[in-house]
């Protein structure tokens, strides 16, 4: 094959790249729930906004945006006027006082 960066690719990756992005979606929904205990956190700060979100967790605006939305569309947490809250959802399957608590699958 010659190498030529100046022209398009033939063939489109597309179904390359989403089993990349299927393998980082669950790896970080795996550090909120396990690592983070972030639907934990939420639980015990329903209504906090982002900012407190990234100063607590000591994250970075992107990533944080990323694992947000995540969360939202698995409806996990809602988002109201930059005020997270976890779901029913998450308070029964993700929160460490839960008995349904699903943090030892996910570890």
């Amino acid at each position: 094959m010659n190498l030529d960066l100046t022209q398009q690719p033939t063939a489109d990756p597309a179904q390359l790249l989403r089993y990349r992005d299927r393998q980082y979606a669950a790896e970080l929904m795996a550090a909120a729930i396990v690592h983070l205990d972030l639907f934990s956190w939420l639980k015990k700060n329903p209504g906090v906004s982002t900012d407190e979100l990234l100063n607590h967790y000591k994250f970075a605006e992107r990533p944080a945006d990323v694992l947000l939305t995540l969360a939202r569309a698995n409806g996990l947490i809602k988002t109201t006027e930059d005020q997270h809250s976890i779901t029913p959802l998450a308070e029964e399957f993700l929160a460490s006082d839960s008995p349904w608590n699903l943090h030892p699958y996910f570890a």
